[in-house]
């Protein structure tokens, strides 16, 4: 039987699937984020109230602080992004793989008509976010409970809707025995269903090489695994790079060590996301882009997928960031004009990679 894409309108042939965002968030809340980072952020002398809505009078403060304000962190306009889906197709965006999942909000019902409206195919997730944003009920539950509430999304449709997942979307935070056993139910869930998972480690402590054993573990082929937010630099904290500039470097050694245990890596080139109150800092996409780079010339695009990982008002274009089409308009254009990636290799990242990691 030929294999299809399960997109939130049906199945579609992988020849159509086009050029694809491969992480991504529509409709999307980050109530838990918020929660979660409010409380660590120490006093400061910023005109922004938690409940003040996002301004051309605070959206730059916002940019590089976001967990300032709640409604900086909210993609919950559905009209605004029905727009800015739009800009992506006429961008040349075909496709966008939208990984929300319980614990940072799923619209399937949304996702279906912005995909209606504008003509980019949408595949939903099925999946959990990470430990401290599920929902009570999901705490303390066994590997055949969640392995069977994701088979019965996939089979039944998410939620209260018919719209069947097309992907699975696990994340680890604390790789904690909840989160353990969540991880090994989709690696099941995957092996038994035909679709492919992709695994939002940490971005703190990492734990992606245990990740990637577990599932092995579990007996699901890694090459239907995509593992996001793949570091390829060395980012120590500000006050080290401070004092020594050069600690801050291009590192591609644990994106090595993953590609070749047979896995695929994401990338994703956020945009206008800050939390310097909080210690952290942003040098750009250029050393990202280096390590890119390093790891294509050395023969890995069959392996590589990139995403804008859009997660809040103010990245929207609307909002003062680019939205979805930063993938078309600062990575494309970055990989074959600056870096002189060639076409072909251009076509797998973007066309050929998803379309074979999304089909079953």
């Amino acid at each position: 039987m030929a294999k299809k894409i399960i997109t939130v309108k049906g199945p579609l042939d992988p020849k159509e699937l086009g050029f694809t965002s491969m992480h991504d968030h529509i409709m999307f809340n980050g109530a838990a984020l918020i929660s979660k980072h409010q409380k660590n952020i120490p006093q400061h002398n910023f005109p922004i109230k938690i409940k003040d809505a996002v301004s051309l009078e605070n959206v730059g403060i916002l940019h590089r602080n976001i967990f300032l304000a709640e409604d900086a962190h909210n993609q919950d306009d559905e009209e605004a992004l029905t727009n800015e889906v739009a800009d992506y197709f006429l961008a040349g965006g075909r496709a966008i793989l939208e990984v929300s999942v319980p614990g940072i909000s799923l619209d399937a019902e949304a996702n279906f008509r912005i995909s209606q409206q504008t003509g980019v195919h949408i595949i939903s997730c099925t999946g959990l976010y990470t430990w401290d944003s599920w929902p009570q009920a999901y705490k303390g539950q066994s590997i055949d409970w969640h392995y069977l509430r994701m088979m019965d999304e996939i089979n039944c449709g998410l939620g209260e809707t018919s719209i069947r997942p097309g992907h699975i979307k696990i994340a680890m935070e604390y790789l904690n025995e909840d989160e353990e056993k969540a991880l090994r139910a989709a690696a099941q869930t995957a092996k038994d269903s035909g679709l492919s998972l992709t695994v939002h480690p940490s971005f703190c402590t990492g734990n992606r090489l245990r990740i990637l054993e577990i599932i092995k573990e579990e007996g699901l082929d890694l090459q239907r695994i995509v593992m996001a937010h793949t570091s390829v630099v060395d980012k120590p904290s500000f006050a080290e790079v401070l004092r020594h500039p050069q600690s801050y470097r291009v590192n591609t050694d644990i994106a090595l060590r993953m590609l070749d245990m047979g896995c695929n890596i994401s990338k994703e080139f956020m945009n206008t996301f800050g939390l310097e109150l909080l210690g952290e800092y942003d040098a750009g996409d250029w050393a990202d882009m280096s390590g890119l780079v390093s790891l294509i010339k050395r023969g890995y695009g069959g392996q590589i997928v990139l995403g804008n990982d859009c997660c809040a008002k103010i990245m929207l274009r609307r909002f003062g960031g680019e939205g979805f089409c930063r993938l078309l308009w600062y990575t494309l254009p970055m990989l074959r004009d600056i870096a002189g990636v060639a076409d072909h290799v251009l076509q797998q990242i973007f066309v050929d990679n998803p379309a074979r990691i999304l089909a079953c």
